[in-house]
């Protein structure tokens, strides 16, 4: 058995086909079938139910889905913990929403690096924040880097964790200018105004929920795309396919080139905050507290900038 046939599985069970698996695993989707296969043949039993579409679960799997993530998880930490008895230093995995691996992930690690002489190197692993938040607490990730609201903080619903307040980010309305640099999608006519959203489920829908239901009552508005990808959504609001409502910290370059108006004088905006999470008793728990007493004690650039820019703080 290899370990990448179980990573195959339980993304197929993480992203519900075996496309968007395929994807997510960087292999094609022959490749990624072919893999789970042998699986099933090195255990004996069917996972996957081939006759239903879309694609289903065996009852065994649905079963068994918990014990093949523990199993991966404690192969990683054999892995992990075998090669730092080597080289003589701990690996910390930080799994993050993927917005925040661009705007604050690398400020983060250059400020923890720069500040200390910790034995440590980083991974870093980029998620939907649903998955990430379900990694960390399977405790298959160290620290948790993500976004929530202060009315709903982690710490406040889960036990054994601890939390650093790295700064606040705001979730704004934008969209591309035109020839004039005046805002392509003008509050102001009776012009159909394109929305970028989000997928209903998603974080940032329930962030701008009540926003969104706000424009679309008051406003001529057609929902032309959704997207959990927040960089993917920033790409289609510059390319004039529609405005959207995205974290600042995100957008922040292309309002400072004029490319993206900010709305924010016409449209609500919800702040949130950027959190960074650890596991009070665990393996690593040491070196995690090491870490976030750094952090207590220094102010992340970028996040620092935002909150400047914003007039907070």
């Amino acid at each position: 058995m290899k370990q990448i046939w179980i990573e195959d599985f339980i993304a197929i069970v993480e992203y519900g086909s075996f496309s968007r698996a395929a994807k997510a695993r960087f292999v094609t989707q022959p490749a990624l079938s072919r893999r789970v296969r042998a699986l099933e043949e090195w255990l004996g039993v069917d996972l996957i139910d081939r006759s239903k579409q879309p694609v289903q679960l065996t009852k065994i799997a649905k079963n068994n889905i918990h014990k093949f993530q523990n199993l991966l998880h404690h192969m990683e930490h054999l892995r992990n913990s075998l090669a730092q008895e080597r080289e003589g230093t701990i690996k910390l995995l930080i799994v993050t929403q993927h917005a925040l691996t661009l705007t604050h992930l690398p400020g983060l690690l250059h400020t923890i690096k720069g500040q200390s002489n910790l034995a440590v190197n980083f991974n870093s692993r980029s998620e939907h924040r649903d998955v990430s938040i379900s990694l960390f607490l399977q405790t298959r990730a160290d620290l948790l880097l993500c976004n929530e609201q202060k009315h709903n903080l982690l710490e406040n619903n889960i036990p054994g964790i601890e939390r650093v307040q790295l700064g606040f980010d705001k979730v704004i309305a934008v969209c591309a200018s035109d020839s004039q640099g005046q805002p392509l999608y003008p509050l102001n006519s009776k012009k159909i105004i394109k929305l970028i959203g989000f997928p209903k489920n998603s974080y940032m829908a329930e962030v701008v929920n009540d926003e969104v239901s706000e424009l679309i009552a008051q406003h001529n508005v057609v929902i032309v795309h959704e997207s959990v990808f927040a960089a993917g959504v920033k790409e289609m609001v510059k390319k004039g396919q529609g405005m959207a409502w995205l974290p600042y910290s995100l957008v922040k370059s292309e309002l400072t080139q004029g490319t993206l108006i900010d709305l924010s004088n016409e449209l609500p905006f919800v702040e949130i905050e950027v959190s960074l999470y650890r596991h009070i008793d665990s393996e690593n728990a040491s070196k995690t507290e090491q870490v976030f007493s750094i952090l207590k004690n220094t102010r992340l650039p970028g996040t620092q900038t935002i909150r400047g820019d914003l007039g907070w703080g």
